[in-house]
């Protein structure tokens, strides 16, 4: 078995403000579900039915950040990074069904995951929210209408 793990942030609002009824718990599943879809559907497009992807929700983290200007009357603003993490895990099969040889077997899960490491790196943020929102819109059952619109655009 191939394992990895990661992390991405993007400038969201945490928890997040779902319109519907849903509670803050809720609402924070529905967002770390539409996450972990959209990872699933882009990480593991060629690989077998064993990759899968899951994220935590209760890893999210936020941290501000301060974009600083002169002391003057310039642009001074607070930026929210939302860090999500997940963790990928892939089948492998051994080598000649020989399981024994550990070098061939890390051999094979590093080979495995490089194809998604590069998928991963050229993802924009922009890419990033379109599919996360199109991964809420798709949940079954689906959110309230307007949850997926809680992603702000980007600056």
């Amino acid at each position: 078995m191939a394992t990895g793990e990661g992390d991405f942030a993007l400038d969201l609002e945490w928890p997040p403000g779902c319109p519907g009824d849903e509670t803050e718990l809720e609402c924070k599943q529905i967002v770390c579900d539409g996450v972990q879809t959209f990872l699933q559907e882009t990480l593991c497009t060629e690989q077998n039915d064993d990759c899968k992807v899951v994220v935590p929700c209760y890893e999210v983290t936020q941290a501000e950040r301060k974009l600083d200007a002169p002391k003057t009357n310039l642009l001074h603003r607070a930026l929210v990074a939302t860090t999500f993490s997940f963790a990928l895990t892939l089948i492998i099969a051994c080598e000649g069904g020989d399981c024994s040889d550990a070098a061939a077997n890390t051999a094979a899960a590093v080979a495995a995951m490089g194809p998604i490491e590069t998928i991963f790196g050229t993802i924009t943020d922009e890419e990033m929210i379109d599919g996360i929102k199109a991964a809420i819109l798709a949940l079954d059952p689906p959110p309230a209408p307007g949850t997926a619109d809680y992603f702000p655009a980007l600056p």
